[in-house]
Formats: structure tokens, C-alpha cells, sequence
């Protein structure tokens, strides 16, 4: 975030207009999916932890593991600051895609204590690297048209974490309560993320 593009609000620039509407509505696409993804994800990995079908875990047990995923975030904010600055914001979020991907495979392959940790890790690890890399992008895309491409980011930040748990549940509901369709279908969700990533990478 050292190298914020200025822009004058009053008097915005919209040279180029095509090309910054394809990429950065392609960017918003990928964003909103991510985001998607993470939300619902996140909330049935604690519904996994508590519920007595799966792992049943004890309160102690899922307050530790809460704990780990805020930890992974912290401690990993310099790395992944640092990493973007060599390699670019676009393609640390295509590492942070193929994390959020080998999420919902330990859940569905191992069912135990130790995935649960591991995942617990990968959550923050994920959420650290998009927190950043997702914002620096959309500024770096917003340099000619700021307070129109900031909303649009608001928007659909928002969207796609208020319904990634509301698409879950309509999985759930659908697959008679079998939480692993829904990991499965984040899966499948989290694996055209990373496309959609790398489709922008390569382009702009």
C-alpha cells in the first residue's frame, strides 16, 4: 500500500474506458468469487468442527482452532507484503486461490483433528494474502477512475461474502445435510477462481 495511484475525484480520467472495463470487470469477477468461496467456506469448516455428525469437537478444541486462524493472518501479513512486491499483487492471489483449493480436499480426505489444524492454518494464511493483494490490485486498476471502481469493489465484496454462506446452506439443503458436497462444490468453485486469476494475469 506504499504505492497508492492519486487521482483527482473531481475530475476523473476515462481514457482507455474498454480496455480498464474488461480488466477490471474481469478482476471483479475472480474478487467476487474468491470472496464467495472463502465466506462459505469458512462457515461450514466451523459447522464441520461442531457438529456431532463430524467432528463433534468440544468448545475448547473449536476456540483454539479460531485462535489459529487469526494467528496465521498476523503472522503472515509481512511475507505475503513482501512477496508482492517481487512477484505482483495479480499472481500472489493466484497462490492464495491454490491455498483456498487444498482447503476443502484435507477436509474431504481426512477427516480428523489434524486436517482441522491444517485448514485452520490455510484460512488465515488465505485471508492474510487476499486482505492485501485483492485491495492493492483493485487500486492499482482504479488509477483512472477511483471513486467509481472503489464502489464497484464495495459492492461486490460485499455481495459475495454476504451470499457464499447463503449458497452453501442451499447446497446443504439440496444434498440432505452431506457437508462434503458442499466442500466439493467449493472445490470445483475455488478451482475456477484460480482460472478466472490467472486468465487476468496473463492479459493485463
Amino acid at each position: 500500500m506504499r504505492n497508492i495511484p492519486s487521482s483527482n475525484l473531481i475530475n476523473e480520467s476515462y481514457s482507455q474506458k474498454g480496455s480498464w472495463n474488461r480488466s477490471f470487470l474481469l478482476f471483479l469477477a475472480g474478487m467476487g468469487l474468491f470472496g464467495l468461496i472463502y465466506s462459505g467456506m469458512i462457515t461450514y469448516f466451523q459447522y464441520y468442527l461442531i457438529d456431532k455428525n463430524y467432528l463433534g469437537m468440544p468448545v475448547s478444541y473449536y476456540s483454539i482452532l479460531m485462535i489459529l486462524v487469526s494467528l496465521s493472518f498476523i503472522l503472515s501479513q509481512i511475507f505475503w507484503g513482501k512477496l508482492a512486491n517481487i512477484i505482483g499483487n495479480s499472481k500472489s492471489l493466484i497462490i492464495a486461490g491454490i491455498l483456498l483449493f487444498f482447503i476443502p480436499i484435507l477436509l474431504i480426505v481426512d477427516h480428523s483433528f489434524i486436517s482441522a489444524v491444517a485448514s485452520s492454518i490455510l484460512f488465515g494464511l488465505v485471508l492474510s494474502n487476499s486482505s492485501l493483494n485483492i485491495f492493492n490490485e483493485m487500486l492499482r486498476k482504479a488509477s483512472n477512475e477511483k471513486v467509481r471502481s472503489v464502489s464497484s469493489y464495495n459492492t461486490i465484496q460485499s455481495l459475495s461474502q454476504g451470499s457464499g454462506p447463503i449458497i452453501g446452506n442451499a447446497i446443504l439443503l439440496t444434498s440432505h445435510y452431506d457437508i462434503f458436497t458442499v466442500f466439493t462444490s467449493f472445490l470445483f468453485l475455488s478451482l475456477l477462481s484460480i482460472i478466472l486469476f490467472i486468465i487476468y494475469t496473463l492479459r493485463y
